[in-house]
C-alpha cells in the first residue's frame, strides 16, 4: 500500500465523517428549533377541551414532527448524493 492509495482512503473517511457531523448537526438544530416551531391557537367552533383551555394548536405536533424528520433526512440525502457518493465512486476505482 503506497503513501497515495492510505491519502485516498483517509480523505474519503473524512468525507463521511464531515457527513455524519452534518447530520447530528442539523437533528440538534431541529432540537433547538422544537419549542420555535409555533402556530397561534384558532377555534371558530368554540369546542371546549384540553386543546382550548391551554390554547394549544394540535397543528404544532405535526409540523414538529415533520421538521423534526425530513430536514435530518434531507441532509443526509445531500451528504450521500454530494459527499459520499463521490468518494465512493473514486475508491471504486
Amino acid at each position: 500500500m503506497d503513501v497515495y492509495n492510505l491519502y485516498q482512503i483517509m480523505k474519503n473517511y473524512i468525507k463521511v465523517f464531515i457527513s455524519f457531523i452534518l447530520i447530528i448537526t442539523s437533528v440538534i438544530l431541529t432540537t433547538f428549533l422544537w419549542n420555535k416551531i409555533y402556530l397561534p391557537f384558532e377555534n371558530p367552533l368554540e369546542i371546549i377541551g384540553e386543546y382550548s383551555i391551554h390554547s394549544y394548536n394540535p397543528v404544532n405536533d405535526v409540523l414538529r414532527y415533520l421538521i423534526f424528520i425530513f430536514i435530518p433526512i434531507f441532509v443526509a440525502l445531500l451528504c450521500c448524493k454530494f459527499i459520499v457518493k463521490s468518494s465512493l465512486k473514486k475508491y471504486k476505482k
